[in-house]
């Protein structure tokens, strides 16, 4: 799915086009490969249907089932219940048939009332499963910082997180990141990955907190990826930027002495 496509200096409408275009492409690949695949077809259109839940698509399900079957996580964090929690599930029981490996896997709510229907919802045999907890949502810090995490996750060694909760505002105020990734690698010695999906606040946040180079953005499928991550691959130290870091996210940096004759 990586690519290396550059848009340079293309006009907003040219470079929308192109992104429109690749999307189609990403559509047709994850249909095709859906369609193909008649488990992961059938729970898709058993559970879509008169559901209520809203939020991911064709291409979401193709890239989540496909993370996780590559990276074959054991911890697994769902930061907002949904369809994506029968394709995590999915994904993790055919793991568990190949290797004998286990999982814990947990998806978190903070809506009273999506969490009641996900739990009529889903059937018993599934439920065994995954843990789906219902939670308030609380603000944290990291430097400068500051974004949304559900208060009552569980304290566990998270190998996996994905990301598309809660919501985005906080108290009806204001547009927050997601903190319950974050909240998680302060506090591990391995490396967590992960998907973020459609939320820029968090990509731009993680960008920053953890350097561009372990976040990368797929406009086609419109979704980023976490790519492992730990306590100690946070920029900041002390509430300092690393030296050398800061550089990193300006194109325009310069050694000589500042001057401003130009703008006079």
């Amino acid at each position: 799915m990586k690519n290396s496509f550059k848009f340079g200096k293309l006009t907003c409408f040219a470079r929308q086009k192109i992104i429109n275009i690749m999307r189609e492409r990403a559509k047709t690949t994850a249909t095709k490969f859906i369609d193909e695949n008649a488990e992961l077809r059938d729970i898709i259109y058993r559970y879509c249907k008169d559901s209520k839940f809203v939020g991911c698509s064709l291409t979401d399900y193709y890239v989540l089932y496909n993370a996780i079957r590559d990276v074959k996580p054991s911890n697994i964090l769902e930061c907002g219940t949904g369809l994506s929690t029968y394709i995590i599930l999915h994904a993790l029981r055919e793991n568990k048939n190949e290797t004998g490996t286990g999982f814990n896997f947990v998806s978190m709510e903070q809506d009273a009332k999506w969490y009641s229907y996900a739990m009529k919802r889903m059937p018993t045999e599934m439920s065994r499963d995954v843990e789906i907890i219902l939670s308030d949502v609380d603000l944290h810090h990291h430097g400068m910082f500051v974004g949304t995490y559900y208060k009552k996750t569980p304290d566990m060694d998270w190998n996996f997180i994905f990301v598309d909760g809660p919501k985005q505002t906080f108290n009806g105020k204001d547009r927050f990141c997601n903190m319950d990734f974050v909240r998680a690698a302060e506090k591990s010695c391995t490396k967590i990955c992960g998907i973020i999906d459609n939320r820029r606040a968090s990509v731009m946040a993680y960008s920053m907190l953890f350097g561009p180079d372990k976040i990368t953005y797929y406009p086609a499928w419109n979704v980023s990826t976490i790519n492992g991550v730990c306590k100690d691959d946070f920029v900041f130290d002390d509430s300092r930027w690393k030296p050398f870091v800061f550089e990193k996210y300006f194109h325009n940096t310069k050694i000589s002495a500042p001057n401003m004759k130009h703008l006079s």
